[in-house]
């Protein structure tokens, strides 16, 4: 078993020591993960402080590079770790899901409480399953031996030089933009289906945002002097100003890969509209699975207790999805910008 203390020496150590990029970008990031559980581990509510102190995001930096070097180099290794990573991510998105009902129907006055109560219940049941998976791979309890486990997977990596790192990420993510291009422009993803159509393009397409923080330095943005003026309408306040658009300083010794600023933010833009349209479509998903399981209102159907309920938007699911093909569309379509920022990335690459 490794204690905290061997496992902070070892991340120490290895932070200070000169070692491959790739190798120090998950070591930043488990770094965060180790000082998360410690503080975790230090209450007797595990599994919803590690929840509370953000961890989701950081094992999405982490899946997120195990994504990137499964298309590079050493495949069976980064798949491995990478569903290590997804394992735990799943489920605190779990919990968040229903975090985020109870916090937002929490204070709408007059909503009904058992309807409430139900998501209350689901989110306790969801935090146990948590909990009990952490301890059963070992990222908490008697045995915390995962994050030792996934340093000396990371120690053994054939990891490349630090231009080949980046013209191999570089191809890499063009690749991955190009192919979300193509499924969109073919029709082979079903918006009606909001798990599996809408949600599931804006998770492909906002992996592209998470590379650039996962990646630490390498992704920079490029401002330039006069923007594209049918960009205009995506540099909105809330985009120029959000925190995940702060990518990390350019570090020492790498070949970064510059993306022009406005087409960066016109993709930020992209994946909050879309969030807000696919938190539409589930929470009617969620408040007819709520009304059903509670029988609340049986005398009512879905659609007329909808229209009392007091919530935030009442949209149809044909009107989510029609909202998001036309402002997909005209981002895809018409300004052309994935294929934008892949001429930005291939720009990037010396020929």
């Amino acid at each position: 078993m490794a204690s905290d203390l061997s496992v902070d020496n070892e991340i120490k150590r290895l932070t200070e020591k000169k070692i491959p990029l790739g190798y120090k970008r998950f070591v930043t990031h488990l770094s965060q993960i180790q000082n998360n559980l410690k503080q975790a581990g230090a209450t007797n509510t595990v599994a919803i402080t590690f929840y509370n102190l953000g961890s989701r995001q950081t094992l999405f930096y982490l899946e997120g590079l195990a994504r990137i070097y499964r298309r590079i180099h050493n495949p069976k290794r980064f798949k491995r770790l990478r569903n290590d990573f997804k394992e735990i991510e799943d489920q605190l998105g779990r919990v968040d899901f229903y975090d985020g009902w109870v916090k937002e129907f929490s204070v709408q006055k007059d909503f009904p409480a058992v309807l409430l109560e139900n998501f209350k219940e689901h989110m306790n049941s969801e935090v146990k399953i948590l909990g009990e998976l952490m301890v059963e791979k070992k990222w908490a309890g008697t045995n915390p031996g995962v994050i030792t486990e996934i340093l000396s997977e990371l120690d053994s990596a054939d990891w490349l030089t630090p231009e080949k790192d980046s013209n191999q990420i570089a191809g890499m993510m063009n690749d991955e933009l190009l192919e979300f291009d193509r499924d969109y422009n073919e029709g082979t993803l079903d918006f009606h289906d909001i798990e599996n159509g809408l949600h599931k393009f804006r998770r492909d397409v906002r992996w592209f945002s998470i590379y650039a923080q996962a990646l630490n330095g390498l992704v920079q943005l490029k401002e330039v002097s006069v923007p594209n003026q049918k960009l205009t309408a995506y540099l909105t306040p809330e985009v120029l100003n959000s925190p995940y658009n702060k990518l990390p300083p350019l570090k020492e010794d790498v070949s970064p890969i510059y993306i022009e600023a406005p087409n960066f933010y016109a993709l930020s833009w992209l994946i909050n509209e879309l969030g807000v349209l696919k938190d539409d479509g589930l929470r009617i998903h969620t408040l007819k699975a709520a009304a059903e399981e509670t029988k609340f209102s049986n005398d009512l159907t879905f659609e007329s207790l909808l229209k009392q309920l007091p919530v935030k938007s009442k949209c149809t699911i044909d009107e989510i999805v029609r909202k998001a093909e036309i402002i997909t569309d005209k981002f895809i379509k018409e300004d052309s910008l994935l294929k934008l920022i892949g001429r930005d990335i291939r720009n990037s690459v010396p020929s």
